[in-house]
Order: structure tokens, then sequence, then C-alpha cells
């Protein structure tokens, strides 16, 4: 069968169309048309935002609906110099300032803005500074301070000021200060952010009160002092501690009769480049001053005392001031030269002064205070004097005039130091020349030393005049050392020891421990004690010498006083060593417990140069006792001399002899000697050419087999022994 061949074709054709067909119904049936939804709404999390330069942050946006067919957003800055956005809505802050901030749709159909604050980075106060750190006004003045904050690009600038006293000064929050009353304040200003503080001081004075808070402000107040006025009683408030320079002329000039306090617990010093007094009152004025709580402080360069006060004028330490720190290399003290009344009180001290003044002859100076002929200096309520230099006479005080020490005052750890050439130098922590020197009521000088004479003090005559020496009242003088006399050397004067008044723990390179003497008047009486004093010489208590006078009375003690050597002619006189001088023993006084390395354990007497007719009296109920020596002679050892013994007065030889003479003269008109009863030592050893004269004296007594029954004693030429009745 034959097919038509284009009818074939379009069969094919046909079936073809409708295949095609099929599939585009298909298809348009599994992906219908989907609705466009627009944007109705844009939410923000924040219609406001604030960050620093620098900080960055994302808002959180919502579109509704939430299905809207496109949700694109537009983000724009108003500002892109203060703050940046990106396409995805990070926002940068770029520099200080505040900027809007839009968010919107592509077509702008639905558009939506925020504000966005920012911030400098934050920088922290840390410092504030003022133009004037102090202030002298007048009542009525006024004065602006400017502040300045540290750093100066610090984020918070604001500033809050006030005043320590609105009665005397008042400030405004602009910085404008106002005086109000004589008087002083402080002005603070504080920053608000760290409360970070200055201050200015300021001063309101009145026409004689002086509010000082630098050099300026005291030379001002000074020469306002020195003109003159009808006013006489001045007040110098002292602020600030500064410096000033030192001066030779008279520091008030030639005002009299005017009264100048100087108070305000700060320190004044003299400037390094000066060279003078810090306060100079001439001879020719009438001023008193008074430091009240004031330190005055020198330098070891200067070449003058401290303070200079003339002989008309009156001088006050009080409310623990003090004078420190300061050289003088000219006549004076290294602190205090005083020709007027100077008197320290309440704790106020004079310390760490030196003076190097060196020539040859009688020395005008001292390292603490030099008081002269017309001074008058007393110490009192806890003052002290301590650490001061001289290279001569006097390392706390050199005294010529009237010099009184009381209520606990004291003297210690002053040195008399002396130069080469110079090494007879006097008076560790006192040289007492021709004036009167009284200590009393617990007042005490303690731990000075000298290379000379007078640990403690050196009492001694100035010209026709002799030193005057007195201490009562539970005094004491004590742990002081020197050549001769530890604690105390009188030569050519007087000294009186009463009222429990004690010298005790000193210490002498040559003689007296304790106190040595030539040529003097020297008097206990009344419980006083010498205790514990020592020498590498003779004399450990005392040393008596070149036709001095030494009396004890009235329970008068030397005890435990030691005196050392290495060979017999030093070491003598545990007690007391007399060369040539008077003793005199009365009324219960004592000498016990001491000891000698070489001779008299209680007391030596050495006569060789003897010109007075009586060395030792020892009569009352005075006694000597308990002492010891190395050799012999252990009450007394008399080598030339002579001697009484009456009344009651009693020697106990316990470890020896009671007494030993050699070459001397023993007048006994009464009293008892023993020896030591246990151990058959006589108690009298005469030897050489001895002499003694027997005057209704009880008894001499020694080993009780050897007494004989003579009622008026017996001699025994054969071994120089005294034998009494027992």
């Amino acid at each position: 069968m034959i097919i038509n061949t284009s009818k074939k074709s379009l069969c094919v054709m046909y079936l073809l169309l409708i295949a095609i067909l099929t599939i585009f119904l298909n298809c348009k049936d599994s992906n219908p048309v989907t609705p466009h939804i627009p944007v109705e709404k844009i939410v923000l999390s924040d219609t406001q935002i604030s960050l620093e330069v620098g900080e960055t942050r994302k808002l959180v946006v919502t579109v509704y609906p939430e299905n809207a067919t496109n949700q694109e957003l537009i983000w724009a800055s108003e500002d892109d110099e203060i703050a940046t956005v990106s396409d995805d809505g990070m926002i940068t802050g770029v520099s200080y300032g505040e900027v809007i901030i839009y968010i919107s749709t592509p077509d702008e159909k639905i558009k939506v803005s925020f504000e966005v604050t920012v911030r400098p980075i934050e920088v922290p106060v840390t410092g504030v500074r003022l133009d004037h750190s102090f202030l002298s006004l007048k009542v009525g003045d006024s004065e602006t301070l400017t502040a300045t904050i540290e750093p100066e690009n610090a984020t918070n600038q604001q500033i809050v000021w006030s005043s320590s006293d609105d009665d005397v000064v008042i400030v405004s929050q602009d910085g404008v200060v106002e005086a109000i009353s004589g008087g002083t304040a402080t002005i603070t200003a504080t920053t608000v952010d760290g409360n970070v503080t200055a201050e200015c001081s300021v001063s309101i004075n009145s026409s004689d009160v002086f509010f000082i808070l630098n050099t300026i402000q005291w030379e001002n107040a000074i020469n306002s002092i020195s003109q003159g006025s009808d006013i006489t009683n001045y007040t110098l408030m002292i602020v600030n501690d500064f410096e000033v320079s030192g001066t030779r002329v008279n520091t008030f000039g030639n005002r009299n009769d005017i009264y100048v306090t100087i108070a305000g617990d700060q320190t004044i010093s003299l400037s390094s480049d000066s060279n003078g007094h810090l306060l100079m009152i001439g001879d020719d004025t009438q001023i008193s001053i008074v430091l009240n709580d004031i330190g005055l402080r020198g330098h070891f360069e200067n070449d003058a005392s401290l303070v200079h006060i003339g002989k008309n004028s009156t001088f006050v330490m009080q409310g623990s001031s003090s004078i420190s720190g300061n050289r003088s290399g000219e006549f004076g003290g290294g602190g205090v030269d005083n020709k007027g009344i100077f008197t320290m009180k309440d704790n106020s001290s004079i310390f760490e002064n030196i003076n190097e003044h060196l020539s040859t002859g009688f020395l005008r100076n001292s390292g603490g205070v030099f008081n002269s002929e017309e001074g008058f200096f007393k110490m009192m309520d806890n003052s002290s004097i301590s650490g001061n230099t001289v290279r001569r006479d006097g390392g706390g005080v050199h005294n010529l005039g009237e010099f009184i020490m009381e209520n606990n005052s004291s003297i210690i750890d002053n040195t008399a130091q002396g130069s080469p050439g110079h090494f007879f130098v006097s008076g560790g922590g006192v040289c007492n020349r021709g004036g009167s020197f009284t200590m009393f009521d617990k007042s005490s000088i303690s731990n000075n030393s000298v290379f000379g004479s007078g640990g403690g003090v050196h009492n001694r005559r100035n010209n026709s005049k002799r030193g005057d020496l007195v201490m009562y009242g539970n005094s004491l003088i004590a742990n002081n050392s020197a050549g001769w006399g530890g604690g105390v050397y009188c030569s050519e004067s007087s000294f009186t020891m009463y009222d429990n008044s004690t010298i005790s723990g000193n210490k002498a390179l040559e003689s007296g421990g304790g106190v040595g003497t030539d040529l003097s008047d020297f008097t206990m009486y009344d419980n006083t004690t010498i205790s514990k004093n020592e020498v590498h010489g003779n004399g450990g208590g005392v040393n008596n010498s070149l036709s001095s006078r030494f009396i004890m009375l009235g329970n008068s003690k030397i005890t435990e006083n030691r005196a050392y050597g290495t060979n017999p002619r030093i070491g003598r006189g545990g007690g007391l060593h007399n060369e040539s001088g008077y003793i005199e023993m009365n009324e219960n006084a004592s000498i016990t417990k001491n000891e000698a390395t070489s001779y008299g354990g209680g007391i030596f007497n050495n006569g060789e140069y003897n010109t007075i007719p009586l060395n030792i009296s020892l009569s009352g109920n005075a006694y000597i006792s308990h002492n010891i020596t190395w050799i012999d002679g252990y009450g007394i050892y008399i080598q030339e001399g002579r001697v009484r013994i009456s009344d009651n007065f009693s020697i106990f030889g316990h470890s020896g002899q009671g007494i030993v003479l050699v070459n001397a003269t023993l007048y006994l008109e009464g009293g008892i000697i023993y020896g030591n009863g246990d151990s058959g030592v006589p108690g009298y050893l005469a030897n050489r050419t001895a002499l003694f004269t027997l005057e209704d004296f009880r008894a001499i007594y020694g080993d009780g087999s050897d007494i004989l029954p003579h009622t008026d004693g017996f001699i025994d030429r054969t071994n120089h022994t005294i034998y009494g009745r027992k």
C-alpha cells in the first residue's frame, strides 16, 4: 500500500504540536506567578544612640511585614564627617558631633531616621594647677585664681572651688577670691572628674598680724615692723616652710619696746648661699621675741650664730620650737649667742649645731648656746640641748652669766672635741666659766664628752670671778666622759650638791671619774650620791686636789665607784682621791663599796705636796665600809698628810686593814677602826715614820686573838700595829 508522503509529514507535525502544548500546560500548573508584597514599615531597636569617636555599632532593624517581597534597605548618613554608615548598617563614629542616619526602601516609599551622638574619646583628668600657690591680701581685696586642668584635652573640664574658712576668705565658682577678715585659709580647686585638687594658701593681714607664706612676705613684714608705728605687739604667722637670707644687721631695725611672736608649726631656713644670722637683735634695741612652735635651721657653710640676742632684749622658745643644723666660725654659740634674757620651755630644743672657731686663749664660743656675762639663760619644761659640737669649750652651753636648768630639762650628747694644738678643751655638756649655774627639779646632763676636763660640766673661774655650780631637787649628771672629771670638773670654783641630786655612771681617763677638783670648794649633803663612776687613774668617785675643800654631810654617799690602772701609781682611791686638799665627813655621810686596783679602796690621801695643817677630818656618825683594794688600805690609805678621827666615826676594813699610814700623822679622838676579825688582819697598819696621838678613842680592832688589854691602845713597834680593847 502506498501512503502519501505529504500527509505523513503533516501527521507528525500535528502530533509534535500536541506534545508541546501538553508540556506547556503542565508547566503552567506547577509554577504559578507569586503576587508582589510591599514593605509597610521599618522598626528600629533604638531611635537615638551615642558612641565615642572610632567606636562602631549596629542597630537591630525589623521590616514589616516580615514577608515583604523586597526587604532591601538603603542606609545614609547626613554627615559622613561625624559618622558613617555601611550598606549593611554598621555605624562608625568619626568626630565629635550629632548626625541623622536615614534608612529607606529602594523606592523610598518607606523612610525612617535616628540620631547619632558621637562623643570624643574619654580623656581622664590627671591633675590640676593654679596660677598662684599663695596670696597675701588685705581685708576687702580680691584676686582671681586660674585653674588649668591636665592634660589640656581632658574630657571634663569642670572645677569646684572652696575655701577652708569662709570667715577669712571666700571664693566664687569662677575662682574669684575675696578677703573677709585677718587670718589664713586655703582655697581648693577640685576637678569633677577624679576629685583631683590644687591649693592656694591665702593670708589676710592686718597692721599687727602678718601671715607669712614665703621669703618675700617675711621681708615685707620685717620691713614694715622696722619702719615703726604706734603698734608695739606683732604676730608673724608662718604658714609655709621657706628660706631667708642671713643678715648681720638688726632684723627689726632700731625698734624699742616691741613684742614679736613668730608662730606656726613651720620651719624657716637660712638659704644655703647665705652667710649670717637668721635673727639678729642688736645691743641697742629692746625687743622681745617669742618663737612658738617654729623651727629655725641653718647650714654647715654658715659662719655665724643662727640667732644673736642683744643685751637689752628677750628671746623665748616655746611650743616645740627648735634651732638646728647651723655652723658658726666666729665667737658665740653655733645655735644662739645670748647677751639678753633667753628662755627655753615647752619641749623646745637646740640640736646639731657646731662652732668651729679656733684661736689661742679664752674663746667665747659654744656648740649650742653661748651665754655672755650680761646674759640670763633658763631651760625648763622638758627643753633640751643635744648633739652640738664645739672645737673648744662648752659642747652644749658655754656660760659666763646666769644659767638655770629646771623641770626635766636636759643637756645630752654634746661634744667639746678639741683639735690639733688645742687639747685642753673643757665642758662636754656645759662650760661654766665664772658664771652661776643651777640645776634642779629633775634636770639632767648626760652622755656628753670632752677630750679635756668636765665631761658633763666644767666649772671654772673667769678672771677674778669664781664659777658657782649648784645641784639639787633630784638633778642628775650621768654617763659623761672626759680626761679629767668625767661628770664634773671644778677649777677655782664652788660646787654644791643637795636634795637627792646624783652624779653617776661617768668615766674619766686620768682623774676623777665622777668629780675632779682643784683649788675649789665642793660640798655634798642632804642625801646626795656619787656612784658607779670609774677612772683609769685616781679617784673613782672624786679626785680632790690642790688645796680644794671637799665636805660630805647629811647622809651623802660615795658608793660603787672604781679607780683602776696598770701600776701602783694609778688606780688609787676607789671612792675618793685626795691630793694636798682637805676632806671632811660628818652627819652620817658614807663611803662604801668602792674599788681601787692600787691603794685606798675608800680613800687615798697623798700629802706629798701638802700645804695645809689637816688633810682629812672624819667625825659624827659617818663611816667608811665595804671598800676593796688590790694592795693596801681597804678603808683609808694615808701617804703623808694628817688625819683626825673623832666622835662615832667608823672605818671597816673587812677584807683588809681599816686604815694604813705611810709617813703620816693620825689624830685619834674617838671612833672605831675595824680590820677583819676572820682573817687575822689588823685594824691599823703603820710603817716607816708614822706618827699618831691617842686621845679617848674607843678602840682599833684587829684579829681578836691579837687584842691586848690596854684601854688607851697599844703600840707594837715590831709590826707597826695598834691594838685596842675589844
